[in-house]
């Protein structure tokens, strides 16, 4: 494991300036604005409407939205930290992704065909029980509000350590300002601003790469020094399955295919989407 040799409670901050300024605010205002431009549009019109986006949503704006829903700060900050300070084994979560078929062949059809509104409808369906609905409802509301809590949190402290500004003003900024626009404009705000979210993300990292790229000169002085160090090549990766064990690429891989499996067969946040698409081959 590296030792950090670089203070961040020594050095001196940097402040906003106009442009941060207008890239923050501006952000936020868009956000806001699409979900009172939804609001109006959605007005004295069905449940469906507001909590599904009438089904009439493509694969596009929602594929995107789901995309935003799981790349959260946690992951934009913890990734880059675990590849520093271990390797980048932690990359082969991405075989995870192999149970995407087994869910869109045996899960997406029965919920699309249902008309779900919530996973949580289905169980009431499934064992005839408000009772398991309510706590399995719950336990997700439970679950998402400690998961939103560091979610959010976690950029306002990046922007406190490096800029001079203030943590509470940033939690409470993007708080209510997502709260209100979900709120309002329901399910079409929610995909139309995830959508504008991820695109300013996508080109934020692009140029970050880019700007590390040029400075350190090149990708291949990157590796290099990367694989002197045990973070790239062979050596950073364990193999065998050992559940005691931090990391090796069996553990990675398993747990991935179980986490994924959750995330798109049994989370409201993916169902829900389901169910908003206008045909069953958007859905897919």
């Amino acid at each position: 494991m590296l030792t950090p040799s670089h203070d961040w409670s020594s050095g001196k901050k940097g402040t906003f300036g106009v442009a941060d300024y207008a890239v923050f605010g501006g952000m936020l205002s868009a956000s806001l604005a699409i979900g009172v431009f939804y609001a109006f549009r959605g007005r004295n019109k069905a449940n469906d409407e507001f909590l599904l986006g009438g089904r009439s949503l493509t694969w596009f704006p929602a594929s995107m939205s789901l995309l935003a829903s799981y790349v959260s700060a946690i992951l934009v900050l913890g990734a880059p930290s675990e590849a520093y300070y271990h390797s980048i084994q932690w990359l082969v979560i991405c075989g995870g992704q192999i149970s995407l078929p087994i869910v869109a062949i045996l899960f997406l059809p029965l919920y699309y065909e249902l008309q779900l509104t919530s996973v949580y409808e289905y169980l009431e369906l499934r064992y005839n029980s408000r009772w398991i609905r309510s706590v399995a409802g719950g336990m997700f509301v439970i679950q998402m509000l400690l998961y939103e809590a560091v979610v959010i949190y976690a950029p306002a402290l990046a922007l406190s350590s490096v800029f001079d500004f203030p943590l509470w003003i940033s939690v409470i900024t993007v708080g209510l300002i997502a709260s209100v626009y979900t709120a309002i404009g329901g399910m079409k705000a929610v995909v139309w601003t995830d959508v504008m979210q991820l695109t300013i993300l996508t080109v934020g990292l692009v140029a970050v790469i880019i700007k590390g790229v040029v400075d350190f000169g090149g990708f291949g002085e990157i590796w290099r020094v990367a694989v002197d160090h045990d973070r790239a090549g062979p050596r950073a990766f364990t193999f065998g399955y050992r559940p005691l064990q931090r990391h090796t690429v069996s553990n990675i891989v398993l747990g991935g295919i179980v986490n994924k499996m959750s995330q798109y067969a049994a989370t409201q946040t993916t169902v829900q989407r389901y169910g908003s698409m206008k045909s069953l081959n958007h859905a897919y």
